[in-house]
């Protein structure tokens, strides 16, 4: 299904209700005289229906992302170059409120500070919402740091932003924006450092604090990303970018150790902008995007996988873009109480289009 027809595009989100109402959210650059509006779809009725709301007001930004609260209220927040942006809902998607300056970096570090041009954000069962990406401290910074804050009243102010992980001694950058998952009273971030390292924080007190980086595994550099899913049993998977292709570990006592990495059987190097989706019973879905070898510079798939026993085995990937003649990247996935998968992805070439496709 054909969302939207636009000149440019940057990444998009896709999230669910526990209704099994779906969200996405995407970002034209481009539009309004280059500058830029934030946009939102939703569906109430299995995607056959959807509904185009007016999206957050000054909303000019890159890579939004989207997140449900246990109430069903919609967040979302997308990065301004200079700060964070978050604007939520409470009429499942009708109106926005004003935008909220989340991270507020120069006021913390100074004049020249910015932030990623992702973030991440989650929100917990009480209804708390977390919020992290990435921070330079100057303009000529070539290292990044991970800032966190969170909001304890519904998103009208945060706390922080704290620097959760700095980049000390100079070495290795973070190479890719970090991920957020909040369960009760635990929060888990993860990321995958420029050299490939995955990385993973964890807090057990509501983001109050936060634990040393454990490093899950290495991987294949280039600034991968590092997506976090837990079951209904509280077991963490993680999923990065592998020298070789998709790599995952799980982790049963709430991220204090983890298992081995193991690799998602029919990866290879390059597939990248991998996605993870995790339901309560533990089933693990796994997106990807592919070049395929015989057309390397315009033809890019998007390709899925599942596993329902913890990782042991997977099925046989998916060709689910089959835009054989276009090219399709930047997946992303979410699956509702009821098993339903919803995917979206880019296209670029010839044209650029935001697709959305639905599976069981």
């Amino acid at each position: 299904m054909l969302f939207t027809p636009t000149s440019n595009l940057t990444s998009a989100a896709v999230a669910v209700g526990a209704a099994g109402e779906i969200y996405t959210v995407w970002n034209d650059p481009t539009y309004n005289n280059n500058t830029g509006t934030t946009f939102f779809a939703k569906s109430t009725d299995g995607a056959q229906n959807w509904a185009f709301p007016p999206g957050p007001p000054n909303s000019s930004g890159y890579a939004p992302t989207v997140a449900v609260g246990p109430n069903g209220n919609i967040f979302m927040a997308w990065s301004t170059s200079r700060d964070i942006a978050l604007s939520g809902s409470t009429n499942g998607g009708s109106t926005f409120s004003s935008p909220v300056n989340v991270t507020r970096v120069q006021n913390s570090f100074g004049i020249g500070a910015s932030v990623g041009w992702d973030t991440g954000v989650a929100v917990d069962q009480a209804g708390g919402i977390h919020v992290v990406t990435t921070l330079w401290r100057s303009l000529g910074d070539g290292f990044n740091d991970v800032i966190y804050s969170r909001s304890t009243d519904g998103g009208r102010t945060f706390s922080g932003p704290a620097v959760v992980y700095e980049n000390l001694p100079y070495t290795d950058s973070v190479g890719s924006t970090p991920t957020v998952v909040a369960r009760g009273s635990n929060v888990y971030i993860a990321w995958q450092q420029a050299s490939g390292a995955a990385l993973f924080l964890r807090s057990t007190d509501w983001g109050i604090t936060f634990s040393t980086a454990l490093t899950l595994g290495q991987g294949g550099g280039g600034g991968g990303s590092c997506h976090i899913g837990v079951d209904g049993n509280g077991v963490i998977t993680a999923l990065w970018q592998g020298a070789d292709g998709v790599i995952f570990a799980r982790s049963t006592n709430n991220g204090a150790s983890f298992s081995q990495p193991a690799k998602v059987p029919n990866t290879r190097w390059p597939d990248s902008s991998s996605d993870l989706a995790v339901d309560s019973h533990g089933t693990l879905y796994v997106v990807w995007g592919r070049v395929p070898p015989e057309a390397p510079s315009i033809q890019g798939d998007v390709f899925f996988t599942r596993s329902t026993d913890g990782g042991a085995t997977f099925s046989v990937p998916v060709n689910v873009s089959l835009t054989y003649d276009e090219d399709s990247s930047h997946p992303r996935i979410a699956v509702d109480q009821n098993g339903n998968i919803n995917f979206v992805w880019m296209e670029t070439f010839p044209t650029t289009k935001l697709i959305y496709r639905r599976a069981k």
